[in-house]
Parts: structure tokens; C-alpha cells; sequence
């Protein structure tokens, strides 16, 4: 029995990569003994507890973009965070700690480092993260979506360039999805898990003068707790057909229906718009570190799979009139939506499995299954 532990999370961006890799592990060896170990952020427990994985909690802060004393306080933590790493995997004993990034990510790598347990890190961004950047210094395996993170890892690393794993629902049906068949116009609106507050604010604005022309506007909008209330009563006001909601658990279903997605640029959801064969306009996160959502976002941009509108440029007046421009031209969202399965990896979860076994096999870590 394989026992696998994955350190990370805090997002959907970090969490949704390493719930594919587990399921893909799981799959290939259902009797595959798999442990979560996060911060304790409430996006963690809701996506892990419906899927049934245990989830440990251990104490971690970020340094990157904090002040003074934020950065004190993280600092703080991380001998506790070490100690509780080591502690964690002393009694679950894993042949494999996977980290995805993210603040829980530091401590356990560098904890499996000095334990002698094998350790594999996986890159979602264009830009690497600083916690994944130096756990690439101690891995074994390093794995990357974007060819341009490549050079962000020592020289003497082999570095697989894998893409991002995608979740096993959307990976399904990744085979046969393209171009929405049906009546009137479907704009989903996707900010990340935890909703991003101008997005939501550009839409409901713009909103005015998109159900101002008709067209049978229909709206799936993620908006994140904040927002929430505001939003189904702006729609409701317009009499726009919308489904609002905090969280969207099937995200395969929402991509399907969708005739174009409005969202941030976090590098799973430009991997599932890939794979799913979708057109996006793109709305990046200015202050994520490195600009990386603009760079993850160019990548299917390029391809002519996307268009996108930087924060600082955003209006509501402009995002109405290149959704309008979109909605009344399905022929190009057609090619867009081709241009973007170009750019797809669908079989990224697997590929990183069978690196993973293949390693432990050859290095004697672990009997060939």
C-alpha cells in the first residue's frame, strides 16, 4: 500500500492540482493511503471533506507581500510548523510527500528533506512561488506547468514539464467538449475560490447595459461570501437569469454551460479553459507576486484562445462591450475555444503519477507495484 501525503493549499488554485494527483494515484492503486496537511482555511475543508481525504492542520504564515509585523508573526511559526511537519509524518510514514506550494508547503517539504522521505514539488504558475522555488533546491521530482518556470529551478534538477492536473470530472469530459448547442447567450463568471471583489463590482456594473440588450442573457456567477447578497439582488433588479452562489462545486458542469468565462487568471483555471475548450476573457489579479496571472494568461492569449483586460484598465463600460462583441460572434468564440485545446495537458495528474512510481521504483524507495 501506497501511502501519499500532499502539503499545501489555501486556494483552489493550490488545493484542486493536488486533489487531481491523489484521485490519479488512487485510481491506478485504490488501496492508496492518502493524508492532506494545510493551514486550516476554510477553502481546504471545503473542498477536501466532500471528496473524503483527511486534512491535518499545522501552524504557517506567508513572508511575501505582508508587513512588519505579519511577517514576524510568520516567522514565528515556523519552528512550531516544523516540529508539528515532523510529528505528522512520523506516524503517517508517507512514501511520498507531494507539495503543491502555498504557506503548509514549506514546513512539511523541508521537514521530509530532513526525515530522508522522498519529495516532489509541483509548480502551477508561470512564475514560481519563493516557498516552491527553494523546496525545488531539496526535491527529488520537480514538476512544472509553464515552460517559462523552467529556469526558476537549479540547472542540475530534472525538470518535468508536466502541465497542470486537472480535476478528474473535468479531465472526463475534456474528450468530447466543445461549443455550448442551445438558445440565447451563457456568461459564467468565475473570480477563484474565494471570489475578487472588482470582478464581481465590473460585472454587476456592466450588467446594466448587457441586460439592456437582450440577447437571452443568462449568468453563473461564482462571487465568493462577500459579495453574495449584493449580487442576486442586482440581477434580480435587472431581471437577469442568474445563479449566484459562494462556491461552485461542479466546475465541469459550469465550464460546459458556459458560452464564455469571465474570470482571474489563476494557472488551473487557464488549465481547465484548455482542456475544456473554452473561450475566457481574462481579468488577472494585479497583485499577484510576480505578475503571474498576466503571464498565465498570455499563454493562451498568444493562441488566440483568450483576450484579457488588465485590472488598472478595467471598466465597466469596457467590459460590456467586449463581452457584447463576443456574445454576437460565435464563430469566433468557436476558434478561440479550438485555439485554447491546443494548449490542453488533460493527462497531467497521470503523467506526474507515473513519474512519481517510476522514481520510488528506481530508487529502490519502494517495491514496483
Amino acid at each position: 500500500m501506497l501511502r501519499l501525503l500532499l502539503a499545501g493549499g489555501g486556494t483552489g488554485g493550490h488545493l484542486f492540482p493536488a486533489v487531481a494527483v491523489a484521485e490519479e494515484f488512487m485510481r491506478r492503486e485504490p488501496e492508496t493511503e492518502v493524508l492532506f496537511v494545510g493551514t486550516g482555511r476554510p477553502v481546504e475543508e471545503a473542498v477536501l471533506s466532500p471528496r473524503g481525504f483527511s486534512l491535518r492542520r499545522i501552524d504557517a504564515g506567508g513572508l511575501m507581500g505582508k508587513s512588519f509585523s505579519e511577517r514576524l508573526l510568520s516567522l514565528g511559526k515556523l519552528p512550531v510548523g516544523l516540529l508539528q511537519s515532523a510529528a505528522i509524518i512520523r506516524s503517517f510514514r508517507p512514501d511520498l510527500v507531494f507539495c503543491v506550494g502555498g504557506y503548509a508547503a514549506g514546513p512539511v517539504g523541508l521537514a521530509a528533506r530532513l526525515m530522508g522521505r522522498p519529495l516532489a514539488v509541483h509548480e502551477q504558475n508561470s512564475v514560481p512561488g519563493v516557498t516552491n522555488r527553494r523546496l525545488g533546491w531539496l526535491a527529488d521530482l520537480v514538476f512544472i506547468s509553464f515552460a517559462s518556470s523552467r529556469g526558476f529551478f537549479p540547472e542540475r534538477k530534472v525538470v518535468h514539464l508536466t502541465g497542470n492536473p486537472i480535476r478528474k470530472e473535468i479531465a472526463t469530459k475534456a474528450r468530447d467538449a466543445g461549443p455550448r448547442v442551445g438558445e440565447g447567450f451563457h456568461l459564467l463568471v468565475v473570480g477563484g475560490s474565494q471570489g475578487a471583489h472588482a470582478v464581481n463590482e465590473a460585472v454587476l456594473l456592466a450588467m446594466v447595459r448587457l441586460a439592456a440588450e437582450g440577447g437571452g442573457l443568462s449568468v453563473k456567477h461564482q462571487t465568493g461570501g462577500a459579495d453574495l447578497e449584493r449580487a442576486r439582488a442586482v440581477y434580480r433588479g435587472l431581471g437577469v437569469e442568474a445563479e449566484v452562489s459562494v462556491f461552485i462545486q461542479d466546475m465541469a458542469e459550469a465550464y460546459l454551460w458556459s458560452d464564455l468565462v469571465v474570470a482571474r487568471a489563476g494557472a488551473l483555471t487557464v488549465a481547465e479553459l484548455a482542456a475544456l475548450a473554452r473561450p475566457a476573457l481574462f481579468i488577472p489579479l494585479p497583485t499577484a507576486a510576480h505578475n503571474h496571472q498576466e503571464i498565465n494568461a498570455r499563454s493562451l492569449v498568444n493562441l488566440g484562445a483568450a483576450e484579457v483586460i488588465p485590472q488598472a484598465s478595467l471598466t465597466p463600460d469596457l467590459l460590456a462591450h467586449r463581452i457584447l462583441e463576443l456574445s454576437r460572434d460565435p464563430e469566433r468564440r468557436r476558434r478561440m475555444g479550438e485555439a485554447a485545446r491546443k494548449a490542453a495537458r488533460p493527462a497531467a495528474a497521470e503523467e506526474i503519477r507515473d513519474l512519481c512510481l517510476n522514481y520510488l521504483e528506481r530508487t529502490g524507495r519502494r517495491k514496483a507495484a
